[in-house]
């Protein structure tokens, strides 16, 4: 699957694949000879997710290379590779135009790996990390100059310590890992919402198309005039006139119920939503998402996508603005408009935050499992 649709796979793929290897140890020697050559025989076309897998393999059970290894269920055998094939393909990949700053930060770290495990190919692995000393990448130069002093020698045993084998993780299988991910997500949100997911394990809402869920955002985005589209110009038809009545202002406060809330805050971005209920029409609610930026570096190239129960209709709204500014300069607003059809069901929702710091990309995702107006 890595090299057909790495480019097209979720990163917890990538992320599956590596735990099902670290916790087989029959598969360290085998998948990392099998990874090395898939890397070698598809470069410099090779796919993202599996460029990321093998260096991390490479890395992590670089000493298996240099043996000779088989499997028993396939008949396959691989022989030895030297330590200079596996320091030329860490090198072709760092000159990849496919190498992303995350993809030269694993080779970068197998580098690392490498010296520790084999203790040798030391003046090469510093010759490849000397390239990222003066880099423009922040990211990228910390790490190489991190790096770089952990070859002097007072700091042999600190090299070791940082650079020992990682233990397998304790997780659940892979088909929890979507529930596993909504704890964590539960655990960084705060107030209200994050006390309602403590307290009940998250409800699976749906089986979530992003894809799906990213075009209907993006065709809101180009047809700015859908709200006006969409307005029911009928439907206070029937609603008694009353001409004493008090301003239309007044009694529309009268009518609304507001509250609002922290729902996410993570990496200096905070989404605060505020509620607003419709007191005869209850199952009705306009949710205005605020985002707001305390960090110094803009957030470019934001998107917002909210999924719901197949109870619940949605519409989403486009963002008043693709780009959320640094130092809490300036809120940036997406309203959402749900209606609850089964009113003994709660609203409930997921929703996934994307957006660009430098030329990195920050994906996060929450579960919603209550609204105070509930």
């Amino acid at each position: 699957m890595l090299s057909i649709a790495g480019n097209c796979c979720d990163v917890l793929i990538a992320c599956a694949a590596v735990s099902h290897i670290t916790h087989s140890e029959a598969l360290h020697g085998f998948a990392t000879h099998k990874l090395f050559r898939l890397l070698q025989e598809e470069l410099p076309r090779v796919q993202i997710a599996l460029m990321h897998v093998a260096l991390w393999c490479i890395g992590e059970f670089s000493d298996r290379l240099l043996e000779t290894s088989s499997s028993g269920d396939f008949g396959d055998v691989y022989c030895a590779v030297s330590l200079s094939d596996i320091l030329g393909l860490i090198k072709a990949v760092l000159k990849s135009h496919l190498a992303t700053t995350l993809t030269r930060s694993y080779a970068t770290t197998a580098l690392m790996k490498i010296v520790c495990r084999l203790q040798q190919g030391q003046a090469e692995c510093k010759g490849l990390l000397g390239y990222f000393v003066t880099s423009l990448s922040l990211e990228l130069q910390q790490r190489s100059c991190e790096y770089m002093s952990l070859f002097e020698d007072q700091r042999q045993d600190l090299q070791r310590q940082a650079l020992a084998r990682m233990p397998a993780m304790k997780t659940a299988p892979f088909r929890n890992d979507k529930e596993s991910m909504d704890r964590s997500c539960c655990e960084n949100m705060t107030g209200e919402t994050a006390g309602s997911c403590v307290d009940h394990a998250p409800t699976d809402l749906l089986d979530l198309d992003w894809k799906d869920i990213g075009q209907r955002s993006q065709k809101h985005a180009n047809d700015a005039d859908t709200s006006t589209r969409n307005v029911d110009l009928f439907d206070d038809i029937f609603v008694e006139k009353n001409p004493a009545a008090q301003p239309e202002n007044a009694v529309e406060e009268q009518t609304q119920t507001h509250a609002s809330f922290k729902a996410f805050e993570k990496g200096g971005l905070t989404l605060t939503m505020a509620l607003s209920q419709d007191q005869l029409s209850p199952e009705k609610m306009e949710i205005t998402c605020n985002f707001l930026n305390h960090t110094i570096t803009d957030f470019n190239h934001f998107v917002f996508q909210a999924a719901v129960p197949k109870y619940v209709f949605m519409e989403l709204k486009p963002p008043s603005a693709t780009t959320i500014p640094a130092n809490s300069n300036w809120i940036v607003t997406q309203v959402i408009k749900v209606n609850n059809t089964v009113s003994s069901k709660p609203l409930m929702m997921r929703v996934k935050i994307q957006y660009m710091v430098g030329n990195r990309q920050i994906i996060e995702e929450a579960q919603i499992s209550s609204f105070p107006l509930q």
